[in-house]
């Protein structure tokens, strides 16, 4: 009687601990994807707070360039001489210097390289280079 008396007792005590075992693996599955949620929610605000910020001010600089668009819709173009600025009329202005200015850079690029290229002929075959 008393054998079968524990016997039983271990049962039920190992139906208990599988029982709060399978109870521990519950909830702490339900904290998994509850700070899951919380890192999507996270981000999810960082990302808001961030196109907030871009809202308030947008800034788009290319080369020498800058426009800065606020409230007045006004553009500047920043030149090493001098700084100009538009209202939102005169935007097609601005992106035709942009233009411009990315081209005159890439053509100053240009003179450089086949500076340097004539240098290192001239370095490597001089005879060559005077005949050119």
């Amino acid at each position: 009687m008393q054998i079968e008396n524990k016997e039983s007792q271990q049962s039920q005590l190992n139906q208990i601990s599988i029982a709060k075992k399978t109870e521990m693996g519950y909830i702490s599955h339900i904290i998994k994807k509850e700070a899951i949620i919380l890192l999507q929610l996270t981000v999810i605000l960082q990302d808001s707070i961030a196109k907030i910020f871009v809202k308030s001010e947008r800034r788009l600089i290319v080369d020498n360039v800058q426009f800065i668009s606020d409230e007045n819709l006004q553009y500047s173009v920043n030149n090493s001489d001098e700084t100009t600025t538009f209202n939102s009329q005169d935007k097609i202005k601005a992106k035709k210097f942009k233009t411009m200015n990315l081209y005159q850079s890439k053509q100053n690029l240009r003179l450089i390289e086949q500076a340097e290229r004539s240098k290192l002929l001239q370095q490597s075959h001089p005879k060559i280079a005077k005949r050119i």
